[in-house]
């Protein structure tokens, strides 16, 4: 199971996700403006260190279910909605001993999924290194929040919102209120993302359109760190 996302169509992709039903889970949410359309979140069946383990050893999770992947389901006919940011892992002190060439992976002493995931983190740049390239680091700051992935479907004219795990639906601020008519408190969180960023595009946005278009296809990523609220 080493093929990349792009060799699948997402019919397929979906298929083969879901047939590991052990290890992999679907879970269908509600679209309120169209009750033809189901969104799917697709997510492990697994949590902090038994994640990373499955990711440590299984790539073509770690390119596919990423760290959030959803479809919506119309009849029989299955596209995809967002893909999220590919899993990334801490980055443990021990492993520098290695880079510097004072220790061999094999002798730290770690857990074997921590080693499994040396060799995710830098298998890449060790061969990249080794050919005689370059590796360019970059170093961000990011607020501690709630992760926040915003993408736009064309064919339903719809934003696509999410959390890592739980995606929406929605055109307007009146389908924001439909969710919230659900009693599935799952939506919670994508409710909040959905809800700052109609304000940020009432506030801040001058071409929605243009926007549109460029995140069709596309997942913006970031993270919730508060309301956003507009005043006229």
């Amino acid at each position: 199971m080493e093929s990349n996302t792009q060799f699948l169509e997402d019919s397929d992709l979906f298929k083969t996700l879901l047939e590991d039903n052990k290890t992999v889970k679907g879970v269908e949410g509600k679209v309120p403006f169209n009750d033809r359309l189901k969104t799917i979140d697709v997510s492990l069946k697994a949590r902090t260190f038994k994640e990373d383990a499955i990711f440590a050893r299984n790539k073509f999770y770690r390119e596919n279910i990423r760290r959030g992947l959803s479809f919506v389901e119309e009849g029989q006919k299955i596209t995809l909605l967002r893909r999220g940011l590919e899993k990334f892992f801490d980055l443990r002190t021990e492993y520098f001993d290695v880079l510097e060439g004072k220790a061999e992976l094999s002798t730290l002493k770690i857990s074997l999924v921590e080693k499994d995931l040396y060799n995710v983190i830098f298998d890449d740049v060790t061969r990249v290194l080794n050919n005689g390239g370059k590796v360019l680091v970059y170093k961000t700051e990011k607020a501690n929040g709630e992760n926040a992935q915003i993408s736009y479907n064309k064919r339903y004219d719809a934003w696509v919102v999410a959390s890592k795990n739980v995606s929406i639906l929605i055109r307007s601020k009146d389908d924001l209120e439909e969710y919230r008519k659900l009693t599935e408190g799952r939506y919670s969180f994508a409710i909040m993302i959905a809800d700052a960023w109609l304000n940020l595009l009432k506030a801040h946005v001058k071409d929605i359109e243009g926007l549109k278009k460029d995140l069709d296809g596309r997942t913006l990523i970031g993270e919730y760190c508060g309301k956003l609220y507009y005043k006229a």
